[in-house]
């Protein structure tokens, strides 16, 4: 029996025969186009899937194609890093609003400021020392009640009552930057006891490695 399939004339005839069965079955277009050939089908099916459109993902480094970003996606914006005030190390340049704004009202150096909150408390609003300092500027209870400071863990009462008191220091010794510290750290009693820095190894120490991050010693 001989294949009525066999030979291209034959195959042509069937596909003439499919497509005017696909056209019939489909009714026509109601938008007046025409609908797909069995041969335009028949190559659309046969084309790669990796030709369909759509953005084309890129492979990853292990050499596996990567996902396709979600609908919608946005990329991560870059972060641009703060410039770190010179002096001052990452938790204390937190800060660095507050030192502005009370270095400029008390008219500190801001440089000095920022080296103190470093020295005293390394920018730990909520620390405490062993004689009940606290915060920032690490303030004492009874500087605490003389700057009527309502919480000595909040940093800009802190911050301001701490500069207030260097301003204070700095007009009791005319500008003197080691006394001022030398102040702060033991009291202005202390400081007119011994006529200078006192002799106390934490009070010489302080001044020291205040005055030598302001390049002063």
């Amino acid at each position: 029996m001989t294949d009525r399939f066999s030979g291209p004339a034959s195959v042509r005839s069937r596909i003439a025969q499919i497509e005017s069965k696909i056209s019939a079955l489909a009714g026509g277009n109601a938008a007046g186009v025409s609908a797909p050939t069995f041969t335009q089908e028949l190559e659309r099916a046969s084309t790669p899937a990796a030709a369909a459109s759509g953005p084309a993902t890129k492979p990853l480094s292990n050499g596996l194609p990567g996902l396709p970003p979600p609908p919608g996606w946005v990329g991560p914006m870059p972060v641009q890093p703060r410039p770190m005030a010179a002096g001052a190390s990452g938790a204390v340049a937190q800060w660095e609003g507050l030192i502005q704004k009370y270095a400029g009202q008390y008219d500190v150096p801001a440089e000095l400021v920022r080296a103190v909150i470093d020295q005293e408390s390394s920018g730990d609003p909520r620390v405490v020392s062993r004689a009940g300092a606290m915060g920032l500027m690490q303030l004492m209870p009874a500087n605490v009640r003389e700057a009527g400071v309502s919480d000595p863990f909040d940093p800009e009462q802190n911050v301001r009552a701490g500069v207030a008191q260097l301003r204070e220091h700095l007009d009791r010794y005319h500008g003197d930057v080691r006394l001022a510290l030398a102040a702060y750290n033991a009291g202005p009693g202390n400081v007119a006891k011994y006529g200078g820095i006192p002799p106390f190894r934490e009070t010489q120490n302080y001044v020291r490695k205040i005055t030598a991050r302001l390049g002063d010693g």
